[in-house]
């Protein structure tokens, strides 16, 4: 198993929880204190959620779409670190902020190794 394997399974477990963190925050979370948290935060980590889990997630259906998150292991750590950002700031998508950070720790490993990019068919396998 290598480490990118490693990596797209944190990204999908930090997807699951960007959309509970997400739904918490959009809807606990809407004090007058806190409402533009809530309501920016909340909305960004549902629908960024949805979106990573549809490009990691190995179904058949999804084809070639899977292979765009191999584009480049460097440029997708740093993508997954600047979505990260947003998802520090408030205490229920905290955890899945650090997820997605670890995940892009996996994907710059993945890159200094030197691991070859899966095709299709490895990927469904998995």
């Amino acid at each position: 198993i290598n480490a990118e394997y490693g990596a797209g399974k944190v990204t999908l477990a930090a997807s699951e929880l960007m959309i509970l963190g997400g739904i918490l925050s959009a809807t606990m979370y809407t004090g007058p204190e806190l409402s533009t948290s809530g309501s920016v935060v909340g909305p960004y980590a549902i629908v960024l959620g949805i979106l990573l889990f549809i490009l990691h997630y190995p179904a058949k259906l999804l084809g070639t779409l899977l292979l765009v998150t191999q584009t480049s292991y460097i440029v997708n750590a740093c993508v997954q670190i600047g979505l990260s950002i947003l998802l520090l700031f408030h205490v229920p998508t905290h955890l899945s902020g650090l997820l997605l950070m670890f995940s892009s720790v996996l994907y710059l490993i993945a890159a200094k190794r030197g691991e070859e990019k899966l095709t299709i068919e490895e990927v469904i396998k998995l």
